[in-house]
């Protein structure tokens, strides 16, 4: 069997996720003639400045839940939401002159003046993803999203 290679270098939203997700699957059922399945390695190159948490997440446990083995490679840059893509990997890599960037979870809301209840819906939601996201760092060995990282001063 072998390695197939994806690359993944848009914003995350529903679109890019849902079609990074849809490759992966008709991947993951490729076969020979023998009916041997084609590929055993999903190794994901990603350049993304990041975007909606919710398809962040989406694409974290749908990747990870994958029953092949998958490596993730930062090439330049994984911001945000895509860190939530790159965490996915049983390996993951990154090229020496790449960044990531962290950053506290925002909401946008549809218009200006909204009700006390639905800011404070919107606050628990935030808490919770970020509950999520320091879960997920955790899970791939890399410590405490929270705690702030020597050498870095705002």
């Amino acid at each position: 069997m072998a390695t197939a290679y994806l690359y993944f270098g848009k914003p995350v939203n529903a679109d890019t996720i849902t079609g990074l997700l849809g490759a992966c699957r008709t991947l993951l059922y490729e076969k020979d003639t023998n009916g041997v399945p084609l590929w055993d390695h999903f190794h994901i190159e990603i350049a993304s400045g990041g975007g909606d948490l919710i398809y962040g997440f989406a694409g974290y446990n749908l990747l990870s839940d994958l029953p092949i083995k998958v490596t993730t490679h930062n090439c330049s840059a994984v911001d945000s939401a895509a860190i939530m893509l790159f965490l996915a990997g049983e390996t993951r890599t990154a090229t020496t002159l790449s960044a990531f960037h962290f950053h506290q979870s925002s909401w946008t809301f549809a218009s200006p003046g909204q009700p006390i209840n639905v800011i404070n819906d919107a606050n628990k939601w935030l808490e919770r993803y970020e509950e999520m996201m320091a879960q997920c760092v955790a899970r791939a060995g890399l410590g405490n999203l929270h705690r702030p990282i020597s050498g870095i001063s705002a």
